[in-house]
């Protein structure tokens, strides 16, 4: 045993005394003995523990430090006296921290996490010292290098020249890879986004793990600015990894184990046992079960001597009615196996998570349409696979999102564009916000407490989808020579001056002829008071003049001999209130001499009064006022408007740039809006209305009041095609305060309206009414204390926010550990001589503990006192989640209606939102696309699918059926050649899936129908069905005996709590995985001789041409890897005949079950394995020859009434019979119709 060290040695000595101990002794001599092919020494932290507590603790809190310290020490004690470098690897330490705990706290301390290898980078060498040599005297000089920036020398110590060239062959480099580790997912609760963390590998440690590694890495937590994103972010700089998830061949075995393994295989009853300890809780299936129990063992994976590989994993696939414990088998196997993954086929995500393109998402430059967007951004786009595209933004942009209950905004670095699926899901929320979206997109919802990301095709009508209460944008001033530079002819007045400034800013002068060809005006413009505007802007731009400074010095504008107006700088509060007059009560027409004519047609006195006025003071206009509005025209105005969303032909909108304004300016536009359109009702419930026939303008309209918080209603008017906004509630309170009337009436009427609260019935937050009583209850806090009205609004375990609110309030100011009662076992409350007190208060126990001599009764009261602040923790915890949702920026919202819809699209687009992974759509947050990662440096990197993930392992698949087509792709492949290739943005590499499937699949039509091909009831194709060694059918049918003993053993189950098992499943891993890599049975000649007869016999019962054929060679294989398997079980070297007849039974159960055709009486593998068996293909022949027959009958077309009732006649085939022939027969181009009533043959 290690001896416990002085305190007063330094950690130099002490590491020196610790290495001078036999067992490191030797160890450091082997490895010097190796260097330089062995570069590390290995360290066990608890070793160094024992020897001296404080050298531990110091190396966890100061690890740079005390590593180089034992490098040191090393050099002090080298026993060979070899000048080596060696790295220092300490295992096993004490401060594992989960992923999502690693706070800045630990930055720079060593510590241990686990995780999953999601992406590896490709190594890459980083430079340690640097030479140089002067270009002027060839003097060379070492420069250490600290970071990745080379650092030169600042001049040559002889001749001071500054001037140097990098000597890469003298320099010394260090290998060095990052890769990506994710937090393992069986840690996550419903909702919650894996955390990742870069980790960087060096010297040895570098290509050591691959994607799909589970793995606990030790090293220092480190911290780097971002200068791009100009944040720190963390990393872990590896000093040892190991794997936590082995192979089976992997597991460690110890002599104990490999005792008890041989005494199990002896017992004769060995096969039945391991088939019953094979997924225990289900009841029956024995079939099933001895199939997994031989796919758990696997056959003999062989390589011949032409390189073909023979693979020796077993695939099964198992079809059944629903509710028999599919799923449960899989996730049995995937527990039991080290490296068996659990994946469901309607669950594999990718590429694909998009919205509609009208789609308005939010960033810093505004409200964007999506689709708009991304067409504009989609500069260098890669095809990513087929009808996929991606780009790189050149200058990534902010969007906003919730993150995790506030409004955040987060880059998002790329975009994409989709070729649109056939079907859309379009999901309708309470207050009528709309959003159409693929089906797999995920959308934040609230389910149970919590929030969660689901699937659109999953949501459903009553749930509740996060919705955002406001929008975050600080706006910019928009000039209005902005608008108008595109506009032809415009001419500006008042410019002789400004003429004579810009020409000389450009030193031009007299010159100003010469040059006029190339700035494309006329040489005497400057001489005149007018200029067309479009020329004065390239003079402007020649100078380097602003707009800003350009609009200051232009006096008037016209165009199409129209009277100069004037114009304001910037779209300001009086020109924007003006537009939200002319957007809620008027109009743009233009006449018939091409006169643009703008009209405001209210019939309110003060706000004509006011409209008259401001075209005034706006423009210098005076309109014209008549029974039908007050109008002027001006085809300038016109055009501003239009580009603020206001045609002549109608159908209002609010445009980029109005979404792009500062709020001052918007409040302007909404109040115009308002005043001229808007409705207060306070004959009832209150609420401020506004109805327009726009749909466009009354989804925005929506939209663009959450930048002020407040909550509109949008739904459909009483008058066909109207749309109604109706604010109501404490969104009557917002409207005054941010934006209010200038209306007299309406200012007085909103003052006057009673509103103010929120409406609690649809602003509520479901489903945690469980944890508020769970919470009051443990303080002992009554629930009018809690709530001062003496009770909640609930409805299914929901609150009202204002509710939630004051009871947050109220539990924080009155809840208290110290009050909390404490139930004392009798024993203990006679100890304090309390034995009439039940219960005692937290503080007075606490007291009386204090006072307790006896260190065995005090170490029990600090035990119950430990546990309970244990429990207020997290009571703590979960009262801080409810507040965080009671003051979130988040609107649970219920679903109104979700429409399944063919899409009107050609493209679907999405963004990569980095760190949330989501962004605000239409106000709805959803999930955005991360396929493709790049790593840091520019190149792109792979990451683990679940069929890589599970190399040498098993994969689960659930329901197999609802694969997407690019899955299924890769699953065929992996089934047989157990590959995947992948040859997406430029990477072309085939990762290795050697592992074992084990697939679950529905019928179509919910239950199994015996009468029908498997292909006709699975939504596979025959080339994935083929690649399954084994497929069980199972069917629900009623049985009462059967029933019985099902019944009895699931109430058994859940009575006792308990199971029979046979062998304890860490036992039954260890003795497959012993299986496994240590007995590789070879064929016996009695086995090939079963199996041989076994072939032929089935073969030659199809010598007849009309017989189907009932085997191939793929199922003598899957029998002989059954085989196999078999003789694994009971650890035998040799594949026996027992063996092989046990395959066959197998097979043949199989093949009966799946393949057997009741016309013919006889099994037919092309039925088996989802082609069109020997029977149906008679029915095709017969019906081809009968058409042909038909058609020189009658004329070179058959008509399909005869032939329907001939083919009954001559050959008993019904009628739906032969129209089933006849569509398969046309799906397929052999025979069309010419007319209705005929088929020809093609």
């Amino acid at each position: 045993m290690m001896k416990v060290v002085e305190k007063t040695k330094t950690p130099t000595v002490k590491f020196e005394e610790f290495f001078s101990t036999k067992e490191y002794k030797d160890r450091i001599f082997e490895v010097l003995e190796k260097y330089p092919n062995v570069r590390s020494v290995e360290i066990d932290y608890r070793d160094l523990e024992i020897f001296d507590p404080d050298l531990a603790d110091l190396l966890i809190e100061k690890p740079d430090t005390i590593i180089r310290t034992a490098q040191r020490a090393i050099q002090n004690i080298n026993p060979v006296g070899v000048d080596a470098d060696l790295n220092i690897r300490f295992k096993n330490i004490t401060n594992i921290i989960p992923l999502r705990d690693l706070r800045s706290k630990f930055i720079g301390k060593l510590v241990a996490v686990d995780g999953i290898v999601r992406k590896v980078d490709e190594i890459r060498p980083r430079i340690l010292r640097a030479v140089f040599e002067c270009r002027s005297c060839g003097h060379q000089q070492e420069v250490p290098q600290s970071s990745n920036i080379l650092a030169e020398p600042s001049f040559c110590p002889e001749c001071r020249g500054r001037s140097f060239r990098l000597l890469q062959e003298d320099s010394q480099f260090l290998d060095t890879q990052t890769l990506k580790l994710q937090e393992p997912l069986e840690n996550l609760s419903g909702g919650e986004q894996p955390r990742q963390i870069t980790i960087v590998l060096e010297d040895d440690l570098v290509d050591t793990l691959t994607p799909g590694d589970v793995v606990r890495v030790t090293g220092i937590l480190r911290t780097i600015r971002d200068d791009r994103a100009k944040r720190f972010k963390n990393f872990i700089y590896g000093n040892y990894a190991e794997f936590l998830e082995q192979e089976f061949e992997e597991l460690q075995i110890t002599a104990e184990d490999e005792k008890k393994i041989k005494e199990l295989a002896v017992d004769p009853n060995i096969y039945e046992r391991i088939v019953r300890s094979t997924v225990p809780s289900i009841y029956g299936y024995r079939e099933i079960k001895e199939a997994i129990a031989l796919q758990l063992f696997g056959g003999t994976g062989k390589e011949l001597d032409d390189k073909t590989r023979l693979r020796g994993d077993i695939h099964i696939l198992i079809v059944g009615d629903p509710g028999i414990g599919k799923s449960q088998m899989l996730k049995y196997v995937s527990k039991l196996a080290p490296r068996g993954i659990y994946t469901s086929g309607k669950g594999t995500t990718g590429v694909g998570l998009c919205v509609a393109p009208e789609s308005l998402i939010f960033t810093e430059e505004g409200a964007l349409e999506i689709g708009d967007f991304v067409d504009k951004n989609l500069t260098e786009p890669i095809k990513y696979k087929m009808g996929v595209y991606v780009s790189k933004l050149e200058k990534p942009i902010r969007v906003q999102t919730i993150n995790p209950t506030r409004v955040s905004s987060r880059v998002s670095d790329k975009v994409w564009r989709l070729r649109a699926p056939e079907k859309l899901v379009k999901i309708t929320t309470e207050t009528g916000k709309e959003l159409t979206l693929t089906p797999e997109t995920k959308v934040l919802s609230f389910e149970e407490g919590e929030l969660r990301w689901r699937e659109a095709k999953r949501l459903g009508e009553g749930d509740h989808v996060a919705t955002t209460r406001r929008l975050e944008y600080g706006g910019r001033r928009v000039l209005t020579l902005e608008l108008i530079e595109d506009l032809d002819d415009v001419v500006v007045y008042g410019v002789e001056s400004l003429i004579g400034k810009l020409s000389k800013e450009i030193k031009m002068g007299e010159g100003i002829r010469e040059s006029a060809g190339e700035l494309g005006f006329n040489g005497d413009d400057h001489y005149r008071n007018t200029m067309n505007l479009k020329m004065l802007l390239k003079l402007a731009e020649k100078a380097n003049y602003s707009l800003e400074r350009l609009h200051d010095e232009i006096q008037g504008f016209s165009q199409s001999q129209e009277r100069p107006i004037k114009l304001p700088k910037y779209l300001n509060e009086r020109f924007l209130y003006f537009v939200g007059l002319i957007v809620g009560d008027g109009d743009i027409r233009v006449k018939s001499d091409g006169v643009y004519s703008i009209r405001f047609s209210n019939t309110n006195r003060e706000l004509r009064r006011r409209f008259k006025s401001l075209v005034k003071e706006l423009f210098g206009i005076e309109s014209r006022e008549s029974t039908l509005g007050i109008s002027f025209n001006s085809k300038i105005i016109a055009h501003i408007l239009g580009r603020l969303g206001i045609p002549e032909s109608g159908g209002f909108d609010i445009s980029e740039v109005i979404f792009s304004l500062p709020n001052k300016e918007l409040a302007a536009f909404i109040r115009g809006l308002f005043d001229s359109g808007g409705i207060i009702r306070d004959d009832g419930p209150s609420s401020i209305e506004f109805y327009t026939k726009s749909e466009k303008l009354a989804r925005k309209l929506q939209l663009v009041l959450l930048r002020f918080g407040i909550i509109a209603h949008l739904k459909r008017g009483e008058v066909i095609g109207d749309y109604l906004i109706r604010i109501s509630g404490e969104g009557i309170g917002k409207f005054a305060k941010f934006i209010g009337f200038e209306d007299l009436r309406k200012k007085n009427r909103l003052q006057g309206l009673q509103g103010g609260e929120s409406n609690t019935i649809m602003d509520i937050i479901p489903g945690i009414g469980e944890t508020i009583e769970e919470i009051i209850s443990f303080y002992g806090v009554s629930v009018k204390e809690a709530h001062d009205f003496g009770n909640l609004v609930e409805e299914d375990g929901a609150i009202s926010r204002k509710s939630l609110q004051r009871i947050i309030r109220n539990l924080k100011s009155k809840a208290s550990i110290e009050n909390v009662k404490i139930e004392l076992p009798d024993k203990l409350r006679s100890i304090l001589g309390k034995s009439s007190d039940k219960s005692m208060p937290f503080n007075t126990l606490v007291q009386f503990t204090r006072r307790i001599k006896d260190k065995r009764v005090r170490k029990s009261f600090v035990r119950i006192l430990r546990e309970l602040k244990a429990r207020e923790e997290i009571i703590r915890e979960k009262l801080q989640y409810l507040e965080s949702l009671a003051y979130s920026d988040i609107l649970f919202e219920k679903i109104k209606r979700v429409e399944v819809i063919d899409s009107p699209y050609d493209h679907v687009y999405d963004l990569t939102v980095k760190e949330s992974h989501s962004f605000i759509a239409n106000g709805i947050v959803v999930h955005n696309t991360a396929a493709a990662v790049r790593d840091e440096l520019g190149g792109w990197s792979l990451e683990a699918g679940a069929l890589v993930l599970g190399d040498r392992g098993i994969v689960c698949v659930d329901e197999l059926d609802k694969m997407r087509e690019e899955d299924r792709s890769a699953i065929h492949e992996a089934l047989e050649q157990q590959t995947i290739s992948i040859a997406k943005a430029g990477i072309m590499a085939t990762l290795n899936s050697r592992c074992a499937v084990l697939a679950a699949a529905n019928p179509k039509f919910g239950r199994f129908d015996t009468y029908k091909s498997i292909a006709e009831q699975i939504d596979l194709p025959s080339t994935i069905l083929s690649r399954f060694d084994l497929i069980f059918v199972i069917e629900d049918k009623p049985h009462e005996e059967r029933d019985r003993e099902l019944a009895r053993h699931i109430l058994k189950t859940h009575k006792e709590d308990t199971l029979p098992i046979e062998i304890e499943p860490e036992l039954l891993r260890k003795y497959i995985a012993y299986a496994r890599k240590n007995i590789h049975p070879k064929l016996t000649d009695e086995a090939m001789k079963v199996l041989e007869e076994f072939y032929v016999s089935m073969r030659s019962s199809a010598t007849d041409e009309d017989s189907p054929v009932p085997i191939t060679a793929r199922q003598l294989e899957a029998i002989i890897r059954l085989a196999e398997a078999s003789a694994r079980v009971k650890l035998k070297n040799k594949v026996e005949a027992e063996d092989a007849k046990r395959a066959i039974r197998l097979a043949k159960s199989c093949l009966k079950q799946v393949g057997y055709d009741p016309e013919t009486g006889k099994i037919d593998i092309d039925k088996v394995e989802g082609r069109t068996p020997k029977s149906e293909r008679d029915k095709f022949n017969i019906l081809i020859e009968l058409i042909k027959e038909l058609e020189e009958e009658y004329g070179g077309k058959a008509p399909t009434n005869i032939l329907k009732s001939e083919m009954l006649d001559r050959y008993n085939i019904s009628e739906e019979k032969v129209e089933e022939l006849l569509r398969f027969l046309q799906e397929k181009g052999v025979i069309f119709e010419p007319q209705r009533g005929y088929v020809k043959i093609v």
